[in-house]
């Protein structure tokens, strides 16, 4: 014993499936939305204190990712480990949040340039508007697009410049190849 847990660790191996127990306990009807919510803000909280804390390269030095939830998406949880965890990393990070409509995200891609896009999706968001905010970021030249969570659709899997990952620790990775 003794050894530190990296924030990677944290987030995927410990806060994670916290995450997914309380949805799955939401979803049999053992916990009320409030009660998601309380767990919700409990993890950000936590989030807030350590997220910064694993910065290894000076802050803003490498590529700029764009971070966001699609449009009628609520769940932006793993998207801001995400961000963390890349601006652990030196990304020159954007974080937009949840909700966010395709022709404004197309637009801010446009004008922030950045080299990956990634978006999150969830089982309850309708994948219309996953879709939807992919195809708009494709229109744009040199820009990957990230796609994580549990309500990916298969429609998007396997297209050109359209990456998916299981977990942030993935996503990591596919960042790190991406703009290697």
């Amino acid at each position: 014993m003794g050894g530190r847990l990296s924030l990677t660790d944290l987030y995927v191996d410990v806060i994670t499936p916290a995450l997914h127990e309380i949805g799955e306990r939401w979803q049999r009807g053992e916990l009320s939305v409030a009660d998601e919510h309380l767990a919700t803000g409990i993890v950000e909280d936590v989030m807030a204190r350590v997220g910064r804390s694993g910065t290894r390269l000076p802050r803003r030095s490498r590529e700029r990712l764009l971070l966001a939830g699609a449009e009628n998406e609520g769940h932006v949880v793993g998207l801001r480990m995400l961000a963390d965890l890349a601006e652990g990393a030196g990304f020159d990070v954007r974080y937009l949040g949840a909700a966010v409509p395709a022709d404004a995200l197309a637009d801010l891609t446009r004008r922030l340039e950045p080299r990956i896009v990634c978006l999150t999706a969830s089982v309850g968001a309708p994948s219309a508007a996953v879709v939807e905010a992919v195809e708009a970021v494709l229109e744009i030249e040199d820009v990957d697009v990230l796609l994580g969570g549990t309500g990916v659709p298969l429609t998007l899997q396997g297209r050109m410049r359209v990456h998916h990952a299981a977990d942030v620790r993935e996503a990591m990775r596919l960042i790190e190849e991406l703009v290697a």
